[in-house]
């Protein structure tokens, strides 16, 4: 089994959210490349619109995980991505997110909402 072999048990990347049941990683696809393109697999699951032939090391990617006080480890419930560093244009406006994901076992618990106003929130911070 996968879990019995595999020492990661988080999202690599920086946690940037905490509360008493949930915590937001920051996730680099420039430096985690497999960890980002598998994330894309999984969507692509869920998704029939995600592409997967796009350079996915242009996006920042939030992943959402649980931790579940009984095991182990965090187990990812969803995410968003969006572009890095995006420059301002009056052609192109920012985007506060450009995938969301929420797997269909977490959904309905309000996750996408709280997806949603965390990325609004992010770029709040990055003054856009």
């Amino acid at each position: 089994m996968h879990s019995e072999g595999c020492k990661q048990r988080c999202p690599p990347g920086d946690e940037i959210y905490r509360d008493e049941k949930f915590s937001v990683f920051e996730v680099d696809a420039k430096k985690e490349k497999a960890y980002a393109t598998n994330l894309c697999y999984i969507s692509n699951c869920f998704l029939d619109h995600k592409y997967l032939n796009v350079d996915i090391s242009l996006f920042t990617f939030y992943v959402i995980c649980e931790r579940k006080p009984d095991q182990k480890g965090l187990y990812m419930c969803g995410y968003f991505s969006k572009v890095r560093n995006q420059k301002p244009s009056f052609e192109i406006p920012y985007e506060n997110l450009s995938c969301i994901m929420v797997l269909p076992i977490c959904s309905g618990g309000g996750m996408g909402k709280f997806l949603v106003d965390f990325s609004y929130k992010l770029s709040m911070r990055e003054g856009r």
